[in-house]
């Protein structure tokens, strides 16, 4: 999960970076960040589980799921299934090589699957619209110990106009992948 920690810190790194447009410095990066993502890769990790698991028993047999479980648990299966990337960016020959053989009965169902990715994919939108809001930045910025401004008189005016343009700013862009 070293991937999805980078990109928790790239986003904070981004909205702290904005925050200078406003006189705000963060001064403790650490702090920002877990006050930003408090649960959510956990949120974000049990969802997916969830789904995934539905999807397999809706469409697959016990003995299908334990080849593809037995798969998950090697290193290619890890390197393959980690959902940090698009599987059009992982190797073309472990892709392959799982679609030929434990992964086949989902290569027979990916229009099923792709439908149902899709309005999966629309709730976790939603999860991380709430995490990455101007409004969560606005709650982040009135602590002193986190957040500092330049002239101090300046931080209601900014937390009230971040309030104000609450998800105006779409940071959770820079939460996918390159």
């Amino acid at each position: 999960m070293a991937k999805s920690a980078e990109l928790e810190s790239q986003v904070a790194a981004r909205i702290a970076s904005d925050m200078k447009k406003v006189g705000a410095r963060v001064i403790d990066q650490q702090q920002f960040q877990t006050l930003l993502f408090d649960d959510f890769k956990e949120r974000y990790e049990a969802r997916s589980r969830i789904w995934i698991e539905d999807q397999y028993l809706k469409h697959l047999n016990a003995r299908e799921i334990k080849a593809i479980a037995e798969y998950a648990r090697s290193d290619e299966g890890r390197d393959l299934l980690e959902m940090t990337q698009p599987i059009e960016q992982k190797s073309p020959e472990n892709v392959a090589a799982f679609f030929d053989g434990p992964g086949r009965p989902i290569a027979d169902i990916i229009p099923e699957l792709k439908a149902a990715a899709e309005a999966f994919l629309q709730e976790q939108h939603l999860l991380m619209t709430e995490y990455l809001s101007l409004g969560r930045v606005a709650d982040i910025a009135e602590m002193p110990h986190v957040v500092a401004f330049e002239d101090e008189s300046m931080r209601a005016v900014a937390v009230e106009k971040m309030r104000a343009l609450d998800n105006g700013v779409d940071y959770q862009s820079a939460f996918q992948p390159n």
